[in-house]
């Protein structure tokens, strides 16, 4: 790991390759697109066939004007930091995110990395 002053610095190597491996990148973006598929519901679901009995058909949007989402909630991480079903971290790359949005990401996780400057000053004043 780099010494300096600069956020990206205290970012472990391993978790740095993690969030490269999630930014824009077209092997990730097709492993989301097979989770999507994975996460469809079946013809025999209940609430399938309830959708279906209100007039939809896959593929549609949900909505009176059918414009709403069409692809399913992933609801993988629910109880994660007391986030919502299909919320994401804040600080979690997403395909969407442009290359500000990224960066500003990777510093948080600097931030995260970081050491403890107020741990730092405690250690160097119990010796007195």
């Amino acid at each position: 790991m780099k010494k300096g002053h600069h956020m990206g610095d205290y970012i472990p190597p391993e978790e740095l390759e993690k969030f490269l491996a999630t930014c824009n990148d077209v092997s990730a973006q097709k492993v989301a697109q097979e989770a999507a598929e994975k996460a469809k519901i079946q013809a025999d679901n209940v609430g399938h066939r309830l959708l279906s009995k209100m007039g939809w058909k896959e593929g549609e949007g949900l909505g009176s004007s059918r414009s709403g989402i069409a692809t399913p909630i992933m609801a993988g991480d629910v109880k994660k930091d007391n986030l919502g079903v299909g919320a994401h971290a804040p600080g979690e790359v997403t395909p969407e995110d442009d290359i500000y949005e990224q960066y500003k990401k990777r510093m948080m996780l600097g931030y995260r990395h970081r050491p403890n400057p107020l741990i730092a000053s405690v250690v160097v004043f119990s010796n007195y």
